[in-house]
């Protein structure tokens, strides 16, 4: 449903080996976003559906002048089965649903025809209807909390817009704005581009300020839908012109240098990253930058820098990273992670690989050692050993990777 990995821009063919190794970093926010609804307990269909089909369910909601929720699901999809044990048995949802709406689940294997015609290509999706009207009101995609959904629904039963519900119902949460990310890719797969740029530029402005998962969607997904977007409709260039500039009067130099990076104008990125490096109010922002620089400064294969500039104290910064992928780990009581989720492997892979592209060896063992040490798992060595060979490779010129070019230190 959502892209694979963010795809910098204008990279040759010569820079294979190091793309991937960022595209493998970065891969962290989707599998990240993703993990956060895996678990898979059993499935025991909610009480509050009816049995009826659409259709049936459709003439009773006109007639009774109600809303029409459908709930597009599959026995194989594990944020609807959490829905199933969690969301739907929420008392005050089922009371309000069954006093003012029709509820219908549709299992999309089973109803292939009403998943196709009312173009469902996600579960779980629910599709909700004006009382008494054919005239569909929103959507959501994703696993949605009760409190969430419920104020959806109480909204759409005091006559608010579509418009309306949409933005006040994806700006409440972060499954809200995750289901606006999934319409963002539906409308691009539709060819409206419009539509998704008006998302997209939504999701920026509501995203920001976010942590963890919120802020992986902001500074990874949502770049590299802009530039997909932009690769097809050119008229969104202005807008995200709009957007990078304000970034940069603001202050606000990491999304200023990604949406360099999506506007294809890094060089703009390492003009100013040589000359902040030379004083250390500049060094200083560059660390809180790294981030947004990596994948610019690791793409002209300046591992040199990326160890000076990046991640001075690599050892502080793998165990920073430690910490924060075991809050990921356990995220909270109302939020389910895969049993076998561990992001910590993958968000070295940059410090580790800058180092061995600096040819830092004693740094190099050092931050090994540190990185088995916190985690010993097959996952994490399998990594190292992945890193290691796709920088020596790169080291030894072959036709399909990056040499590494060493960089004057100021």
């Amino acid at each position: 449903m959502f892209l694979n990995n963010l795809q910098r821009i204008n990279r040759s063919a010569a820079a294979i080996s190091v793309s991937a190794l960022v595209s493998l970093s970065l891969s962290l926010s989707l599998s990240t976003l993703l993990a956060f609804s895996t678990a898979a307990p059993a499935r025991a269909e909610a009480e509050l559906f009816s049995k009826l089909s659409f259709k049936e369910a459709k003439a009773k909601a006109e007639q009774e002048k109600k809303l029409l929720l459908l709930d597009f699901t599959a026995t194989w999809c594990p944020p609807c089965q959490m829905m199933e044990r969690t969301t739907w048995q929420d008392a005050e949802l089922k009371a309000f649903v069954e006093a003012n709406a029709v509820a219908v689940q549709i299992d999309v294997d089973k109803d292939q025809s009403t998943t196709s015609k009312l173009g469902v290509r996600a579960m779980p999706t629910l599709v909700l209807f004006k009382p008494g009207s054919e005239e569909e009101l929103g959507r959501k995609l994703g696993y949605t909390q009760a409190a969430e959904l419920l104020r959806w629904l109480e909204g759409a039963k005091s006559g608010k817009s579509a418009d309306e519900l949409k933005d006040e119902s994806d700006s409440s949460s972060f499954n809200g704005l995750l289901s606006r990310f999934g319409e963002v890719q539906e409308n691009m797969k539709s060819g409206k581009y419009a539509e998704a740029l008006t998302d997209l530029l939504w999701l920026w402005k509501n995203a920001e300020g976010g942590e963890g998962p919120l802020k992986m969607m902001r500074f990874s997904l949502l770049p590299a839908s802009m530039h997909k977007l932009l690769g097809v409709y050119p008229e969104a260039k202005p807008k995200l012109e709009e957007l990078r500039d304000s970034a940069e009067k603001s202050g606000k130099r990491n999304e200023w240098a990604i949406l360099n990076g999506v506007l294809g104008d890094d060089a703009k990125t390492l003009a100013w990253f040589d000359k902040a490096k030379l004083d250390p109010a500049g060094r200083a922002e560059i660390e809180k930058s790294e981030k947004a620089l990596a994948p610019v400064i690791f793409s002209s294969q300046r591992y040199a820098d990326a160890a000076q500039f990046l991640y001075p104290d690599a050892l502080a910064k793998v165990n920073e990273q430690y910490k924060r992928c075991q809050k990921l780990k356990n995220p909270g009581p109302d939020t389910e992670v895969s049993k076998d989720f561990n992001p910590f492997p993958n968000s070295i892979v940059l410090v580790y690989a800058a180092y061995l592209g600096a040819g830092r060896a004693d740094d190099v063992a050092k931050i090994k050692a540190e990185c088995i040490k916190l985690d010993a798992s097959p996952q994490m060595k399998e990594v190292l050993e992945k890193i290691e060979k796709d920088m020596s490779e790169a080291k030894a010129g072959s036709p399909n990777n990056a040499t590494v070019k060493p960089v004057k230190k100021p």
